[in-house]
């Protein structure tokens, strides 16, 4: 036990949910053996019991927990190939559907686009990003599943309807929205 360097050990474990449950298991155990070690086999029984189910626990709301939403890791979608020309109409502020019953209402400030995502009136999820010309460039958050990724779409030539694709790690999917 002389080769063994605790304050990195304890370092080490404290860096990860399992590493800091790991460390509960065998400070409890430490401090259970220390007061419970002269005791009847009823009484270290209860204690066992109360330990495993405190474990179970803990390990249970460190397994549970909802993730914090990360900076978007995956790569930027392709961008899409449509008019870049700035005169053209790309005023797409306003209240959007797709075919899933979400609703999106737009805003822009310049080339800055943001939206508010909503599902049956409740805030659902956000995105932010540029528009030039037709193309759209944005990224999204979606409140209820905390997931994040990056979208490009096409606005139509009439501007009633963007054509696009949504990616993130677990892969990519297309979607369209119309006035």
């Amino acid at each position: 036990m002389g080769n063994i360097d605790f304050a990195k050990l304890i370092t080490a474990a404290a860096s990860s949910p399992l590493g800091i449950l790991s460390l509960a298991i065998l400070a409890i155990s430490l401090i259970a053996l220390k007061f419970f070690s002269k005791s009847g086999d009823t009484v270290k029984f209860g204690v066992f019991s109360a330990m495993f189910l405190a474990v179970i626990g803990l390990g249970g709301s460190i397994f549970w927990q909802k993730p914090t939403p990360s900076p978007i890791s995956a790569p930027a979608p392709t961008p899409a190939v449509g008019n870049t020309d700035r005169d053209f109409p790309q005023d797409i502020s306003g209240t959007w559907r797709d075919e899933d019953g979400f609703t999106y209402v737009f805003k822009i400030v310049g080339t800055t686009v943001s939206y508010e995502q909503l599902k049956d009136g409740i805030h659902a999820g956000s995105g932010k990003g540029t528009i030039d010309g037709q193309n759209l460039q944005y990224t999204y958050v979606d409140d209820r599943t905390h997931d994040t990724g990056a979208c490009t779409g096409l606005l139509s030539n009439d501007g009633t309807k963007i054509d696009g694709t949504c990616g993130n790690n677990s892969g990519r999917w297309g979607f369209k929205v119309t006035r």
